[in-house]
């Protein structure tokens, strides 16, 4: 988060500012979008755990057909 706080994210030249939280200070959210690689998705899936309710929907940009069953079977608690 420091490194994109002191760096900065563009699109299209411009600057984009976002509201960074850390999973300690976690809402709850109505739409998780995975956009990782498939080593990084186990963090990914732990970091929004405490965002994530019954009613919050889960979308996967990852290749393949395996991470939207590892992305339910690791949420199935919460969901």
């Amino acid at each position: 988060m420091d490194r994109y706080r002191s760096n900065g994210v563009f699109c299209n030249g411009e600057t984009c500012h976002f509201n960074y939280k850390t999973p300690e200070q976690a809402e709850v959210v109505d739409l998780v979008i995975f956009a990782v690689k498939i080593n990084d998705l186990s963090d990914a899936i732990a970091a929004v755990k405490p965002c994530v309710v019954p009613n919050t929907l889960m979308l996967s940009l990852l290749n393949g057909i395996t991470s939207e069953t590892i992305i339910a079977k690791s949420l199935e608690k919460r969901t």
